[in-house]
């Protein structure tokens, strides 16, 4: 009886604890560049195809494109996901991509593309599933990021 109550109180606390799955609502074509390790858009290639940084040809990809206010220009709020106001001054939309995975649903291999991947030994059902790399980080998922107060920092110092 004793284990089923524990059982009551833990499993809300790990449910808590469970990253949130990013929704893919909104994937584009895109490119990523292996040297730098970012996602170029179409606009960031120089005139031969390749990355305008470093020169790499990259890699077309999918991404996941989430889009966030970083900071508040006007009320110095946290980063938030929507313009808090209509003023042009203070809330500053960006967008951040997310290279978008193949996942292998029965050994959890991952590639950028569903004829990469590379499936782990055994007797599994090889269906895929589209997978966002910055799945359970904010704007992808999960929550907000906080911002550290000298209060906090104080406290963690102790």
């Amino acid at each position: 009886m004793r284990w089923l109550a524990l059982a009551a109180i833990l499993i809300p606390i790990w449910h808590q604890d469970q990253p949130i799955p990013c929704d893919l609502a909104k994937v584009e074509d895109a490119f990523y560049c292996l040297r730098c390790r970012k996602v170029r858009m179409k606009e960031e290639l120089d005139k031969a195809g390749g990355c305008a940084a470093c020169g790499l040809a990259p890699e077309k990809t999918k991404v996941c494109m989430k889009s966030w206010v970083p900071k508040c220009g006007m009320h110095e709020m946290q980063p938030h996901e929507k313009p808090c106001c209509t003023s042009p001054l203070c809330c500053r939309v960006d967008v951040l991509p997310a290279p978008v995975h193949y996942r292998c649903k029965g050994c959890g291999s991952k590639a950028g593309s569903e004829d990469r991947i590379i499936h782990k030994k055994g007797n599994h059902g090889q269906e895929v599933e589209l997978v966002c790399s910055r799945s359970g980080r904010f704007p992808h998922g999960g929550a907000l990021p906080t911002k550290k107060t000298k209060e906090d920092e104080g406290e963690e110092n102790k």
